[in-house]
């Protein structure tokens, strides 16, 4: 199935924050980057661009933050622009309203940093993050797999089912068995350790109670044990974006995210986030990675009884020895990926206004168009009922 249509909304494509995923995004991105006349890569560190020098690309060393970095891209880029931000610990508010008033269109991958960071609230960060921006592209906020596609998916059962006779209860699995032998000293992680931190050590636990966000007071999110396919494994209720939407989308009364991964990871968990910023690493292309990488969302009626289960399932060793990546980059550049071509080649491109997985308007036509792209770009996403999902709360 064909990536390519004859349509083109936008002539170059900026990728900003060539990390883990930036890196990845390009990596995988062989049959969606010649569809824009020019890309360009910013970072802030020199190094992370040096690796792509003979690609043709163009590049601009600087902070996305900063203004004049955002002058040298303008300068340099051809026609309409595509921003994909990837970039950590970064306002992207600031960002969003810096660019509105150009011909760039815009989409991120997480709420990036509040206006207060240090206070590790995610409800503050979401506040902040979610107001809209006007702006004259699209910006589209938090894609990703999670958050992201996993809206996406919850819609899609949602859509495909009979109307619940009562509210719907939503819950977001991923179990993540990464890792990387010989990596002496280090302990794998799939993404940005300091991201990572925050999320499983700092941030309170967050949920949808009955259509509304509740956040914990105390720091840190709650145990729970996952059930997966009956092996139970160590896990946390963890506060996240997609979380936060699942409210924005009809019909969802609960919803919550129980996130496990090796148990060298979870033993982690009970340090210092100091220790655990000295030992998490995300494993560089020569080290060899294993084990599997599944997200899943289960959407279930307790008052009808109706369940659905989807699951996308990647292999961290396979995915390492055909791209040099792990699985969790794989699966998150693949969905921006997606996100690219979806306002590249549709409608999207030319619809202006601030959209997330959870709010976006998708038409019967788009839904067509979901599903042209992601079984082209390897988004396996597949029923699984037999894993019979379920965790218990500690």
């Amino acid at each position: 199935m064909s990536l390519h249509t004859g349509q083109r909304n936008f002539d170059t494509l900026i990728v900003a924050g060539v990390g883990a995923i930036g890196s990845s995004m390009i990596t995988l991105g062989g049959e969606v980057l010649p569809s824009f006349k020019k890309v360009i890569l910013v970072d802030l560190d020199a190094g992370r661009l040096a690796g792509w020098r003979n690609r043709g690309f163009s590049f601009v060393q600087g902070s996305l933050e900063d203004r004049e970095v955002l002058e040298k891209i303008t300068v340099i880029m051809e026609g309409k622009g595509l921003l994909v931000n990837l970039c950590a610990e970064v306002d992207n508010v600031r960002i969003r309203r810096m660019l509105a008033p150009l011909e760039l269109a815009y989409v991120d991958s997480c709420a990036g940093s509040g206006p207060n960071p240090g206070e590790h609230r995610f409800s503050s960060i979401m506040a902040y993050a979610l107001p809209p921006v006007a702006s004259r592209c699209p910006q589209w906020l938090c894609w990703g797999i999670n958050p992201g596609m996993v809206e996406i998916m919850v819609r899609r059962l949602i859509l495909a089912n009979p109307r619940p006779r009562s509210g719907l209860d939503v819950t977001v699995f991923e179990y993540d068995q990464l890792e990387a032998q010989p990596f002496p000293g280090r302990i794998a992680v799939g993404w940005c350790p300091s991201a990572f931190i925050e999320e499983m050590m700092l941030f309170p636990t967050l949920e949808i109670r009955d259509g509304r966000p509740c956040e914990d007071r105390c720091p840190g999110p709650r145990r729970a044990v996952a059930y997966w396919g009956g092996e139970p494994v160590a896990s946390r209720i963890v506060a996240h974006e997609d979380i936060w939407h699942m409210s924005m989308i009809d019909g969802v009364r609960d919803a919550c995210f129980v996130y496990g991964l090796h148990p060298r990871v979870m033993d982690l968990l009970d340090r210092t986030p100091r220790e655990a910023e000295l030992l998490l690493q995300v494993p560089p292309g020569h080290v060899p990675v294993s084990g599997l990488e599944r997200v899943a969302v289960r959407v279930s009626d307790a008052g009808s009884g109706w369940q659905r289960t989807l699951c996308w399932q990647t292999d961290h060793r396979q995915t390492w020895q055909q791209h040099g990546i792990n699985a969790v980059q794989l699966q998150t550049a693949l969905s921006m990926l997606l996100a690219v071509l979806l306002l590249q080649q549709t409608r999207y491109g030319m619809l202006a206004g601030n959209y997330c997985a959870a709010d976006l308007p998708i038409a019967a036509e788009d839904w067509q168009e979901f599903a042209r792209l992601m079984p082209a770009l390897g988004m396996a996403w597949q029923e699984a009922d037999h894993l019979d999902l379920r965790f218990r709360r500690i």
